[in-house]
């Protein structure tokens, strides 16, 4: 008879942690489709004002231009898809109006003149090519683009620019100049880094 009682008991416990798991499967999906719905909406909004190349579009871009969601997912996939979520929405870039500051940081900083914000994106597009190209390379190649991140890819594109009076304009020659110039400045400060970091050995 005690058997049977424990049985039950046992029971009553994974009926009760089935219960608990299905709450939180609910809760999380849930979660996911109210960010969702956010962050389809930035989505639309940054491809109207033509602000494409910043990183949150692109990053979700190199996730596979997949829209979020939660059909078909389990618990795990789910955790995924809201980490991806939040990467989103935590993205500066994913609001129109903090995007437009950054375009108007870099065309400070690369020099580009303009009269109203909505010209940057054209006015930059250059940029962000040879930016795209040199964060690629070194994404597939080298493995250190995650570890440099977009704005000091930014930062050395714009020194090359300046420092070797190439133009961001000029012909394709002049552009694959800048990508070389800016992916071995980068190979460069990257193994600096590397080297000047205290190694202790562990015995």
């Amino acid at each position: 008879m005690r058997r049977d009682i424990k049985n039950v008991k046992s029971t009553l416990t994974k009926a009760e942690q089935f219960l608990e798991s299905e709450r939180n499967l609910e809760k999380i999906k849930r979660e996911i489709q109210r960010k969702a719905n956010i962050a389809h909406k930035r989505l639309k909004r940054l491809e109207k004002n033509n602000l494409t190349e910043l990183p949150a579009y692109q990053q979700w871009v190199k996730d596979g231009k997949v829209r979020f969601g939660v059909k078909g997912k389990n618990y795990n996939e789910l955790q995924a898809e809201l980490a991806r979520l939040n990467r989103f929405l935590d993205s500066k870039t994913s609001l129109v109006r903090q995007a437009n500051k950054y375009l108007k940081e870099i065309a400070e900083m690369t020099g580009v003149k303009y009269r109203r914000v909505g010209e940057l994106p054209d006015k930059l597009s250059n940029f962000f090519r040879i930016s795209e190209k040199v964060e690629e390379y070194l994404r597939n190649v080298e493995g250190t683009a995650s570890a440099i991140g977009y704005h000091k890819i930014w930062e050395v594109v714009n020194e090359v620019v300046k420092m070797e009076g190439r133009e961001l304009d000029g012909s394709e020659e002049e552009m694959e100049a800048i990508i070389q110039d800016a992916i071995d400045a980068l190979e460069y400060e990257h193994y600096i880094d590397l080297s000047n970091l205290d190694w202790t050995l562990v015995e």
